[in-house]
């Protein structure tokens, strides 16, 4: 009989620590760089600081629609005392974001002008220099950090880096994932399916938080409870990507093939999360790449990608790729939980007069319709057996 070696029934906090620690020395979190074109580096993340390649604005421009002057030309202006000043000797009509012309320093607002023909304009205060004008490098100087690295290419970022001259910007290449699904009892959800069989949605789950978090997801064909096409299929997606995903086989049934299959190529780190749902996750490490093993019930898949994939991705990436903002709110009935574990109880939030009235939700973890209707998750700690009705929680909301 083989001795186990992985860690069985660990902490959540255990299992991050030691499957992240076995990776750290493989390498796994150097990240490597990419250029790519700027127009297309929406959500991507910079790999080291990004600078300006000219100044934004580059050249001296007017910040208003009116007329440029020299400010000294026009001290003698006062409401009771219009000045009178004539093109192209004294003014010259500019729209915002023109070139100031050489000799202006200021540019009066159309709005406080009095055009008396298409050469004459009358004016009622004296103009300061640098009036309405927005000088060379106001935005950005040549040269000065548009981000820092580990910085997320927003909408406002692109544009800001394209104002500053970057055709192309070095971002983190996006690791790749391959997801595997197996099972024999499933089958295509876009296929009439066929007397006994379910349909495999799960990939829907992987293929959209993936993306979401930056990462480039692949699909694998569906394989059924084959151990030797699962194995051929880890083997070959450990080969050509950074991350395997394994949807289902974890648990211990006659069928179930994916511990085994990852410790025979490579090495189970953990296999049992204290966890509920999504216990019997396995994490393993094979040729210096993080394989999962994921349980297949959808809720299970569901938490493993937000409470282990994910904190994966923001440690590879060195920032936090979603954001997780929090309400307190009270329990609208008692929720139980097994001591001992962590439980993640979705629940739907509903606005009261007196602050969130927190309704957990009914569901097992096959139950797609408690994350459909779940605006947030309530997370009970290992060492609390539940909490009573009108107990005042904490609640993770969720991105909608």
């Amino acid at each position: 009989m083989v001795k186990k070696t992985y860690l069985q029934k660990t902490t959540l906090a255990q299992a991050h620590a030691h499957w992240f620690e076995a990776l750290d020395r493989a390498g796994w979190f150097e990240q490597t760089a990419e250029l790519v074109p700027t127009p297309t580096a929406h959500g991507r993340v910079s790999a080291a600081p990004i600078r300006a390649a000219r100044a934004v604005p580059h050249v001296v421009t007017s910040a208003m629609d009116g007329i440029a002057v020299r400010a000294a030309a026009t001290r003698t202006a006062r409401i009771d005392l219009p000045l009178t000043l004539k093109r192209p000797e004294g003014f010259v009509r500019v729209d915002t974001g023109d070139p100031l012309p050489d000799a202006c320093d200021a540019v009066i607002k159309v709005e406080d002008l009095n055009f008396l023909d298409e050469r004459t304009v009358e004016i009622y205060a004296a103009a300061f220099p640098g009036q309405s004008v927005r000088p060379t490098g106001e935005d950005f100087a040549q040269g000065a950090t548009l981000l820092g690295a580990h910085h997320p290419l927003t909408p406002e970022a692109v544009a800001a880096c394209l104002a500053a001259g970057l055709q192309t910007v070095e971002v983190v290449r996006a690791p790749k994932a391959l997801v595997i699904p197996t099972g024999s009892e499933l089958a295509d959800p876009l296929h009439p399916l066929p007397p006994g069989k379910y349909p495999e949605t799960n990939t829907a789950l992987f293929q959209g938080y993936l993306s979401r978090w930056q990462a480039t997801p692949t699909l694998h064909p569906l394989i059924p409870d084959d151990k030797i096409a699962i194995q051929a299929a880890i083997a070959q997606g450990v080969a050509s990507h950074d991350l395997v995903l394994i949807n289902a086989g974890t648990s211990k049934g006659r069928e179930d093939f994916t511990t085994t299959i990852i410790e025979r190529l490579g090495k189970v780190l953990v296999h049992g999360i204290s966890m509920h749902p999504g216990h019997p996750v396995v994490l393993g490490v094979v040729d210096g790449k993080p394989v999962v093993g994921v349980p297949g019930y959808p809720v299970a898949t569901w938490i493993i990608l937000n409470q282990l994939v994910l904190p994966l991705l923001e440690k590879y990436y060195g920032y936090q790729l979603q954001s997780r903002h929090t309400v307190k709110g009270r329990l609208a009935r008692k929720v139980y939980s097994s001591l001992g574990e962590i439980e993640f109880v979705r629940v739907r939030l509903q606005p009261t007069d007196d602050g969130p009235l927190i309704h957990p939700l009914a569901g097992k973890a096959s139950a797609l319709s408690s994350l459909i209707n779940a605006n947030g998750i309530l997370i009970v700690p290992e060492a609390l057996s539940g909490y009573p009705k009108g107990e005042m929680v904490e609640v993770q909301l969720l991105m909608q």
